[in-house]
This record gives C-alpha cells, structure tokens and sequence, in this order.
C-alpha cells in the first residue's frame, strides 16, 4: 500500500492518503460565499497519470456528494443538487495534476462538467 506523509486536511483531500481511506465534509463554504457542498471521499487507488505536464504517480480519489447555491434576489432563494469529482493528487507536485468535476442540478440535469490539468511544472 502507498502512502503519502504529508499531514493536512482540505476537504476532499485528508492526509496522509493511504488507499481504502475515506473522508467526509459536510457544508464547506465555497470561495465566494454563494453556496456549500458536502461529500464522502475515498482513495480509490495509487496510479499513474499523464498530463500535458507530464506522468505522475497520484492518489485517484473519488467524491460524491451534493451542493446548494444560495443566492439573495429578495427573499433567500436558491437550488441544489449533486456531483461527482474524481481528483488525482501527486506527492511529488504537492497538489493534483488533473480533477474532474461533474454536477446534476435538483431535476437531475446536467449543470456543470469540468476538467483541470497541470500543463507544466519545473522542480525546484
């Protein structure tokens, strides 16, 4: 089994990563104060990924879990819904090289699909 030995918690991401763990938020706040999401996350699997920057060895961890977007537009309104992420995070960069992000609003629809990857990195 791999393990990581850096020790944090970000969320979705709770450290040392050790294949089999998993983790839960619940209402983390997003950045711009328009909503929260909570999950269940677990590490999946340590695997090779290749990205423009290059092939890393990462912790696969996958996500699912549900968000809710509050809004003020005179009375509080709001939706929700649900989403997947998969997010692959390499000891050696120190952060994840390539995430997938995928939400479902309340009827079921497709709202958001989105993917990052590391295009380049330079060790120091």
């Amino acid at each position: 089994m791999h393990d990581s030995k850096i020790e944090m918690c970000d969320g979705s991401l709770t450290f040392p990563l050790r294949v089999g763990n998993k983790t839960n938020y619940d209402k983390r706040p997003w950045r711009n104060g328009n909503g929260h999401d909570s999950a269940t996350c677990a590490v999946k699997a340590f695997e090779e990924v290749t990205v423009p920057a290059g092939t890393f060895e990462t912790f696969r961890v996958e996500c699912e879990g549900n968000w809710i977007r509050v809004t003020v537009a005179g009375p509080m309104q709001g939706n929700a819904g649900r989403y997947e992420e998969t997010i692959w995070y390499s000891p050696k960069v120190n952060r994840s090289v390539k995430s997938a992000y995928t939400a479902y609003g309340t009827s079921g629809r497709l709202d958001i699909k989105n993917q990052t990857e590391l295009v380049e990195f330079v060790a120091k």
